[in-house]
């Protein structure tokens, strides 16, 4: 599909979650990456947003008492992004959009057992804008500096999580209070609200065959 293009999907009803989980997976690579898309988008979900009471900090909790969808391309972002993995939400509302199960990150068969310490970093820093990641920037209160030492103890800690830490290959100055830092991080910052709290929920990556197309899977890695 040329991204220049624009795709309408008109949908009668409020769309199941399983509709809106398969229209992502498929369109990752496709419509939802223009330029024209991500601008209608982000209007499309600064409506909604101010249509429920948005909050001004995105990393807070945003509570409100009823909750008005005024746009189903906003429906289908919030959707998209696990909005309601941190913001709260009516009832009705969490039950349909859900929350969209992220990549198992603890374990063996986590990123540390997985990718190499500069690759978890490339995709912590920035909340993961780098590689093409949707994850909400979780450390935006820290500054530069501060950014930069989170990052290490999370990237230190997720690697400990995928067995022990070959030192001459990660070039890494390993320190045992960066990765309690670092755990004390990944409980913190809102980490587990998508990847779980353990090795034993999210998506594992033996599962990413049947929740990606090759050309969006092409374009994450």
């Amino acid at each position: 599909m040329d991204s220049g293009s624009s795709v309408t999907i008109r949908v009668s009803g409020n769309p199941p979650r399983e509709h809106i989980v398969k229209m992502r997976r498929k369109t990752s690579g496709d419509s939802i990456a223009s330029n024209s898309t991500k601008t209608l988008g982000a209007a499309s979900v600064l409506a909604l947003l101010a249509s429920v009471g948005g909050c001004d900090d995105p990393g807070s909790v945003s509570k409100v008492s009823s909750t008005e969808w005024r746009s189903r391309a906003a429906e289908n972002l919030a959707a998209d992004a696990s909005c309601t993995a941190c913001h709260e939400a009516g009832t009705d509302v969490r039950r349909r959009l859900g929350v969209s199960p992220a990549p198992l990150i603890l374990g063996a068969n986590g990123v540390g057992g997985r990718l190499s310490p500069a690759a978890i970093r490339t995709r912590v820093r920035g909340h993961g804008a780098e590689s093409g990641l949707r994850m909400p920037d979780l450390l935006h209160g820290l500054d530069d500096a501060e950014q930069a030492v989170a990052v290490e103890e999370l990237v230190q800690y997720l690697v400990e999580q995928g067995g022990p830490i070959p030192v001459d290959a990660t070039r890494m100055e390993i320190s045992t209070a960066r990765i309690a830092q670092g755990a004390s991080l990944w409980e913190s910052v809102g980490c587990t609200a998508c990847h779980g709290p353990d090795a034993a929920n999210g998506l594992g990556f033996d599962d990413l065959a049947g929740a990606w197309t090759f050309e969006s899977l092409a374009d994450f890695l």
